[in-house]
């Protein structure tokens, strides 16, 4: 069909808008008189010269959302001035066509018996403003309708007559107090896209048939999937058809068990009731949930790359035959097809040059325009990355770390052209390279550290700076004056710090208590591809299992590495990372390792490992998640910092009744409040304890974990944060917890309590109200 193409429109922002209070301002309201049906009326919109560009849209986005209910077809076509500019000539019937083919209508007489809402975005010039009102636009719909015109031109509106052939034009610019800037959980989210972004809407809602349907997102790497996809599960318009949403991302492992996780996890379902069942029992769990559902479900599989871990997948979503729908990511066609994914599939291609340049601006500005001698230089840059949205955003984070001037921006456009042949992926993968050469030294191995995580796997900053500051990558210097010197962790806040605004991580999740600080993050897969390969060049910072490799990550079996390394008498290994599922312990993985200082092992499901870990006389930091409990001697550990375990750790006495002091731990979660923990404090073993996580279990239970063990916290003179994990808590009588303990601990300023009835929640919040930092989950 010949017709207006509508562009897609893309962003990248650190925040996005709303109205205040989630209503249409009173101004706007009036202006629309919403409630009279007898005129068309049309409204021009334009922004204060205090707000950035493009907000216009977003307002007009969310404006279109919000009354688009009230009327019987409605559209909103994107980028008005541009489509028009190409086809000037016959823009009166292209314009007929598209907007009979977006209302579903054959003939514009059908329009003309209906009440519509027309949005015509980014209407620039005065002239085409004219030949809209000129080709009688108001006459095309019914009484009640109402069209509005948006424009970034500030000017436009200014000499225009009140009545324009006929029409009353009114006008309202749009005050920054209109705005609400609302903190969003992704850092680098797409708040554009919207011309997909209503396709894929109206597609999911889509009643042509009410069984169980897929609607596909395809592109490659890099080029906004999974942003598009998280921008529509959370917009208004899908939370009100689908009441029960589910999201998964399912990646290039499939891990079967964690995509069944993340989807209970998004069903609300407490963790307690799945954390140790089968990948069988989970499966039937998540159809149970889905099953129990009155409404329509939406569930979305991100990023699923081949048709076998579809094939594993599609039988754990019911068909309910009530409209419920999958929203799928994949960057290969053949997938959306072979999962008979509703036609056309949504194929995310290049940004044109206007939209790279609109965010590679953004990127390095913000809400500041770019200085008239650097926007040709600039323009350049973000014309050579080819339209790829994090190929632009990621050369972004490297010029805004430039000094703002034409020599520094000049210098990063010269190394592009050579770059010009390549094809997308190459393209990609030397401009991610660029970004990681210019990182500072002291950030690259911590940069090159994120390799040895899982791909999607969510990296938690606190764990993530703990392991930086084992492993040596945070050196503390003194400032040479009487001023004292930052500590270890909070360099470690800086250096994360500079790998977000560089856009080399993304952040996933943002701490509650201040909405600021990031609590999780991840790297994108190429990413993650960068840091091996770099890795790998270096003999003592390998992430992969090669003979002499001082750090090493397994993902699967790892027989092959240990045949090759008995045979090896060199190998030597600091660090030891297992992130798997049912990992093969049997294989020998822990022969020869007593050097290492650093071991990480999160088993998705596995069987608890046979683990000689007296032998690990060294270790500085030992994560085990995956056992139900594990025994350990700590008076062993003479050098340890850390030992995590999301289990439960049944701390030992060694035959000298553990009488060692421990001057290095700084963190113990989670133990078992028992006895033996009691009479290590009581030895004063962990004079340098600054978190202890506790496991209680109900009073009468054999074998401790007795509420009374809590008074031994006296001696810990160090502690700041507490948390206290409750197991089978209706059998814990918590009114009886001794909180005045707690005093006594002078430096305790934060309690997490891991616990599941919300009656006991509201009790114990009101007996820890006098410390400063409490938190709940």
């Amino acid at each position: 069909m010949c017709g207006i193409v509508l562009s897609r429109k893309c962003w990248y922002c650190r925040d996005t808008v709303n109205f205040h209070g989630h209503k249409v301002p009173s101004m706007v309201e009036s202006l629309l008189n919403l409630e009279s049906s007898d005129n068309v009326g049309v409204v021009g919109i334009y922004e204060d010269p205090k707000i950035a560009k493009s907000y216009i849209t977003r307002f007009a986005f969310e404006l279109y959302y919000k009354i688009k209910y009230k009327f019987r077809a409605a559209s909103f076509l994107v980028d008005v001035s541009k489509q028009l500019r190409v086809n000037t000539a016959n823009g009166l019937e292209n314009l007929h066509k598209e907007l009979l083919s977006d209302m579903g209508v054959e003939t514009m007489q059908e329009l003309q018996r209906k009440r519509v809402l027309l949005v015509l975005e980014r209407v620039d010039s005065e002239q085409h403003l004219k030949l809209l009102v000129e080709m009688g636009v108001s006459d095309w719909f019914g009484g009640g309708s109402r069209i509005l015109i948006a424009t970034e031109n500030r000017n436009l509106f200014e000499d225009c007559p009140a009545v324009m052939n006929g029409v009353k034009l009114e006008k309202h610019c749009i005050r920054e107090g209109e705005l609400v800037k609302e903190k969003i959980v992704k850092e680098k989210k797409v708040v554009g896209f919207v011309k997909e972004f209503i396709d894929v809407i109206n597609q999911l809602k889509e009643e042509d048939s009410n069984g169980r349907s897929v609607v596909s997102i395809v592109g490659m790497g890099g080029s906004g999937k999974t942003t598009l996809a998280r921008m529509i599960y959370d917009s208004d318009e899908v939370t009100k058809v689908f009441p029960c949403r589910a999201w998964a991302t399912v990646s290039k492992q499939c891990i079967e068990k964690e995509v069944y996780r993340n989807l209970l996890k998004s069903l609300k379902v407490p963790k307690s009731k799945y954390e140790k069942l089968s990948k069988e029992e989970l499966k039937k769990k998540v159809r149970e949930c889905l099953n129990g559902q009155s409404g329509k479900y939406l569930i979305v599989l991100d990023d699923v790359w081949n048709t076998q871990a579809w094939n594993k997948l599609e039988h754990l979503l019911p068909e309910k035959n009530n409209g419920s729908r999958i929203l799928m990511t994949t960057r290969n066609d053949r997938v959306a097809n072979h999962a008979m994914s509703k036609e056309p599939h949504h194929q995310l291609g290049p940004l044109d040059e206007e939209e790279s340049w609109e965010l590679f601006r953004s990127e390095v500005f913000g809400r500041e325009e770019c200085p008239s001698d650097l926007e040709s230089i600039g323009k350049s840059i973000a014309k050579s990355c080819k339209g790829l949205p994090l190929a632009i955003v990621t050369i972004a984070g490297v010029v805004k770390k430039r000094k703002r001037s034409k020599t520094e921006w000049e210098s990063i456009e010269k190394l592009i052209p050579h770059w010009c042949d390549d094809d997308d992926i190459d393209r990609m993968k030397k401009i991610l390279k660029m970004s990681y050469d210019d990182l500072p030294k002291k950030l690259k191995p911590c940069f090159l550290y994120l390799g040895v995580f899982l791909e999607d796997y969510p990296i938690k900053v606190r764990e993530i700076i703990r392991l930086w500051i084992t492993e040596g990558f945070i050196q503390v210097r003194e400032t040479g004056t009487s001023k004292a010197p930052p500590q270890p962790e909070d360099i470690g806040e800086e250096y994360l710090k500079e790998l977000v605004d560089r856009n080399l991580v993304e952040v996933a999740r943002r701490r509650r208590s201040d909405g600021e600080g990031v609590k999780t993050f991840r790297i994108h897969d190429l990413f993650r591809d960068l840091c091996i390969s770099e890795s790998n060049k270096e003999d003592d910072d390998n992430t992969k299992s090669n003979i002499n490799s001082r750090r090493l990550s397994f993902t699967g079996n790892a027989r092959s590495y240990v045949c090759s390394a008995k045979s090896n008498q060199s190998t030597s290994i600091c660090s030891l990372f297992v992130c798997a599922i049912d990992f093969d312990w049997s294989s020998g993985i822990l022969d020869n390792t007593q050097s290492v200082n650093v071991l990480y092992v999160d088993i998705f499901g596995g069987r608890a490992p046979s683990m000689d870990l007296e032998e690990l006389i060294h270790l500085m930091y030992l994560k085990i998640d995956g056992p139900p409990e594990v025994p350990i001697r700590i008076g062993e550990f003479k050098q340890m910092r850390h030992l995590r375990s999301q289990g439960c750790v049944q701390l030992q006495l060694d035959r000298e009744g553990s009488r060692d002091i421990l001057q290095n731990l700084q963190s113990l979660c989670y133990v078992r409040a028992d006895s033996v923990l009691a009479t290590l404090i009581e030895n004063g073993c962990f004079p340098n304890l600054k978190t202890l996580g506790l496991v209680l279990y109900p009073e009468d239970k054999q074998g401790g974990g007795r509420t009374e063990e809590l008074r031994r916290l006296r001696g810990l003179s160090n502690l700041h944060n507490l948390k206290l994990k409750f197991d089978h808590t209706k059998h814990i009588h918590l009114p009886a917890l001794p909180i005045d303990t707690f005093e006594f601990v002078s430096k305790l300023t934060k309690i997490t309590l891991v616990i599941r009835e919300h009656a006991q929640k509201l009790l114990i919040v009101v007996m820890l109200g006098v410390f400063r930092s409490f938190k709940c989950s």
